[in-house]
């Protein structure tokens, strides 16, 4: 079921008219299912473009048979729809094999109502890759071929392979000092506006760390931030001095030491097994084999296009692609080119495309596909998108994340927010391989969503992101519920400053509930549930938060009004809660189990303004827990400030320091004996049964 909104907040006469054209093709389409005849459409790689489509597989005769390519069939059946009087509903089955793309599959309003679906018992599998065939060998060991495009991927044998680096994969050099030293190093340029910044431009590095190469047009310098990083061609090279500076404008975060970084695309890097480089110049790449392939039969695929699906409906005109869905399919091999002036997105690789994309689509389905092998995100679902269902897909090796929901910008017509999507059951892992940043799902601009039911892990940031708004400034974010989610394994030691679940930004009415949040550990820091700057709004509750290398819940310092109820959070290894001063949050009846570290990120929190309350804490060492600078007995008789909205009594008056009597904690079961003292506070059994992925079987509630 999805909310609805009302016409009448729609302020603009083109907004308007655009809200009616909207109920309009919904009311024509429901008249014209009813009286029209279903009428399904074959491709096969056994197919010919001549053919009609009909037959699921060639007559003895070779005279008909199944269409060759999905373009053909849309161009078939918008002739079957002369007149909307002949439109139908319509199925074009596919059957198994590789169809590669010569550009992106794309669909406008006038393909409306048409499933898009795999034989069954088959795997079509739609690819943006060419394989790259006529390997010679070279010196030292290398082969080399024609590589007549620019791609930033390569895969041999079915695995992705690394692009030659200096140092190789696993290390790293660090910036050894400020470009300008009489400059400021540590501000956000955003907020600072200040005079230009060399310190945002480039950077000092130690001798023989970049040198210059006789390819260095090809290099790209990766500088690793806290949780983000920049991908930045050489604009300036001074080796005798250690200087070098970027083509490109500033960045928002400066270059500061010892952030680390590496060259890539350097044929000097060729010295490990399994890289490759290409000269974009000379159109030609270079591979070092693994012990074991031969080159004369190994299969090499490079991506050719961006993206491999693309639905366009028109927001100008208010025209929707409609009832489009796609179940079934493999898609593979999408790129994105880096400009020359470089990547430099502020957080979560927000600026990267998806291989699949959604513009002005209304209730369109993704359901139980397979999306590989990309070079940014999987899924973009972006600007007019409604009720769109992403169900039971499995989307992994990915250059960034897997799916993306609404926009970065706040748009001022209603009609143009994407919002109502139902993101379920599924499994994205084994992200940011080119982007470390990617998230495995992101809602932007974007309100009505439910989250639930996914498997996130293998990411090296954020698992789950709510929200693209730092402050309390209005937005669209809004009304998301995340529940049943498993996420783990996530940061990766990789990034900082992420976590299982974030947000960011005023969101009410978002709900994060009944989550199974694991093993998150940042290169030095990360959270399990991280409540980031402006968020407002939120209730968290009923999750399960173990084992993470900071706060397993963290409010920032610029939140309030968010309630953290009714949640488990256990041994975390730097503090339990990550609590800041001055803000209106809620702590209840939570249940904080921990061994050998703190209890809060801070050790003073005089003045709050935070309620705490029927909370039950344990710490199994034996320690005294220290409550902020406090014994329990101390922490007890102190008040938090008056809030407007409630009328707190002492910190934590109701709360106890017990055992909770968990099965076995250290192995992830948080069962709680019926004796539990944490039983007489209120608590309340949280089932963990049913989080994760469903049964395809069993996901017919995602498509309701």
């Amino acid at each position: 079921m999805f909310r609805t909104r009302n016409a009448a907040t729609i302020r603009t006469r083109r907004a308007v008219a655009r809200s009616a054209g909207f109920a309009r093709m919904g009311v024509d389409h429901l008249i014209l299912c009813k009286t029209m005849t279903r009428t399904t459409i074959f491709v096969s790689c056994d197919g010919d473009d001549r053919w009609s489509g009909g037959p699921d597989r060639p007559n003895e005769t070779g005279t008909d048979g199944p269409l060759a390519s999905l373009s053909r069939a849309r161009d078939v059946v918008r002739a079957l729809r002369v007149s909307a009087r002949d439109r139908k509903s319509i199925r074009v089955i596919v059957r198994g094999g590789l169809y590669e793309l010569e550009e992106p599959f794309c669909l406008g309003p006038e393909d409306s109502g048409v499933t898009y679906v795999a034989h069954p018992g088959e795997k079509p599998i739609l690819s943006g890759g060419r394989r790259i065939t006529g390997w010679e060998s070279a010196e030292g060991g290398l082969w080399r071929a024609a590589g007549a495009w620019e791609f930033r991927q390569l895969f041999v044998n079915g695995s992705r392979r690394c692009r030659a680096r200096v140092p190789r994969e696993g290390d790293s050099y660090e910036i050894a000092g400020a470009l300008n030293p009489e400059q400021p190093l540590d501000e956000n340029r955003e907020e600072a506006h200040q005079q230009p910044n060399e310190n945002h431009e480039g950077f000092r590095f130690a001798p023989g760390q970049i040198r210059r190469w006789k390819d260095l047009a090809n290099a790209e310098v990766v500088v690793t931030h806290p949780f983000a990083t920049t991908r930045t061609r050489i604009a300036e090279l001074n080796e005798a001095r250690g200087l070098v500076r970027f083509i490109g404008p500033e960045y928002l975060w400066s270059y500061a030491p010892p952030k680390p970084f590496y060259v890539e695309n350097v044929k000097e890097g060729l010295a490990a097994p399994g890289t490759w480089h290409l000269d974009r110049a000379a159109g030609v790449v270079t591979y070092r084999p693994l012990p074991g392939e031969d080159m004369h039969s190994a299969d090499v695929v490079a991506p050719l296009l961006g993206s491999l699906i693309r639905l366009e409906g028109d927001p100008a005109a208010g025209c929707f692609v409609e009832h489009v869905e796609f179940r079934g399919f493999t898609l593979q091999h999408a790129d994105w080119v880096l400009p020359e002036d470089g990547f430099r997105d502020p957080q979560a690789a927000i600026g990267l495309p998806g291989a699949v994309q959604a513009q002005c689509a209304v209730r369109c389905a993704f359901e139980n596909n397979v999306i590989e092998k990309i070079g940014a995100y999987a899924l973009e679902i972006g600007r007019g998108c409604r009720e769109v269902r992403i169900v039971g897909n499995r989307m992994h090796d990915l250059g960034a994340g897997g799916i993306k929901l609404g926009e970065a910008v706040n748009r001022a017509d209603d009609m143009d927010e994407a919002r109502d999507m139902a993101v379920t059951d599924n499994v994205i892992h084994d992200g940011g391989r080119v982007f470390p940043e990617g998230v495995g799902i992101w809602i932007g601009q974007s309100s009505g969503n439910r989250i639930a039911r996914n498997e996130i892990r293998d990411m090296h940031y954020t698992g789950i992101s709510i929200g693209w708004n730092w402050g309390f400034t209005r937005n669209r974010t809004r009304d998301n519920i995340v529940e049943h989610n498993h996420v783990h394994h996530v940061m990766k030691e990789k990034l900082d400053d992420g976590a299982a679940i974030y947000t960011l930004g005023v969101s009410p009415g978002t709900v994060i509930r009944n989550n199974l949040v694991h093993d998150v550990y940042g290169r030095t820091y990360a959270y399990g549930i991280y409540l980031d700057e402006g968020t407002m709004g939120i209730l968290v509750e009923n999750n399960v938060v173990h084992h993470v290398g900071g706060p397993g819940i963290r409010l920032q310092i610029a939140t309030g009004g968010n309630t953290v109820m009714n949640n488990i959070v256990a041994l975390c290894s730097n503090a339990q809660f990550g609590v800041d001063t001055d803000r209106t949050n809620c702590y209840l009846c939570n249940i904080i189990y921990w061994k050998d570290a703190d209890l809060f990120t801070r050790r003073e929190l005089d003045g709050i303004e935070t309620v705490f309350d029927q909370n039950l804490y344990y710490r199994t060492d034996g320690e005294a827990i220290d409550f902020a600078g406090h014994s329990f007995e101390a922490w007890r008789k102190r008040r938090p400030r008056p809030i407007r909205y409630v009328r707190p009594g002492p910190i934590d008056g109701h709360s106890v320091v017990a055992d909770p009597l968990f099965a076995d904690p250290e192995n992830g079961d948080f069962t709680l004996a019926p004796q539990s003292p944490a039983w007489s506070l209120g608590f309340r059994p949280i089932d963990l049964t049913d989080v994760g992925p469903r049964d395809p079987a069993n996901q017919d509630e995602a498509r309701r």
